[in-house]
């Protein structure tokens, strides 16, 4: 009796695209996503350290305004009795002065 082969023996001709495109492939995969992952991580922490500095001027600035409100506490009255908008406020700073 004649015995049937069930395999093929045709063997395919493996390109270099075949054989290296996969991990080539996968290299820039992974290497794209942890450029892109540290990028949004380096920018957040770069925000993160603006607004902390905005913070401190913002903070800086309100105790010089609140100074200079004590300073001029005068100017506040003045202001509200009219003469600083009609522009009496220049003789004002003369006489303070």
């Amino acid at each position: 009796m004649f015995h049937r082969r069930t395999y093929s023996t045709y063997r395919p001709r493996l390109t270099s695209w075949q054989i290296y495109g996969t991990p080539i492939t996968n290299i820039f995969l992974y290497g794209s996503i942890t450029y892109l992952g540290l990028h949004l991580i380096h920018a957040k922490l770069d925000f993160k350290e603006h607004k902390e500095e905005m913070e401190e001027e913002i903070k800086k600035l309100e105790k010089e305004f609140q100074e200079k409100q004590r300073q001029l506490g005068r100017y506040s009255i003045l202001l509200s009795m009219g003469f600083i908008a009609n522009g009496y406020y220049n003789q004002y700073q003369l006489l303070c002065e």
